[in-house]
């Protein structure tokens, strides 16, 4: 942050462009892939939820390497949803349940 509250024009200018990346990758994931959520984005690291019944591991590898460069995706990794975070959001989901029931 510049000075009096200000931004320089060429930190505004890098803000943008990264901006419109993150938007054009969920965007471009939430299109190809049906039902693809999107869990967390941290500036330019994004994590997605893409079913299975969606895409095939080898062809959601394909789709991506061949997208990679117009997408500025510069590295990403795929895992299959460990058995904690099935529970976290179940757990989740229920302690949601929990508040609006007594609401």
């Amino acid at each position: 942050q510049g000075r009096d509250g200000f931004v320089e024009s060429e930190e505004f200018c890098e803000w943008w462009a990264s901006e419109d990346c993150g938007e054009r990758l969920i965007s471009f994931f939430q299109t190809t892939f049906t039902g693809t959520e999107l869990l967390e984005q941290n500036e330019r690291r994004f994590r997605f939820r893409i079913s299975q019944q969606a895409i095939k591991l080898p062809e959601l590898f394909r789709v991506v390497e061949n997208n990679k460069q117009a997408l500025s995706i510069q590295e990403y990794s795929v895992t299959q949803t460990s058995l904690e975070q099935i529970f976290n959001h179940f757990a989740s989901f229920q302690e949601e349940e929990v508040h609006k029931a007594k609401a």
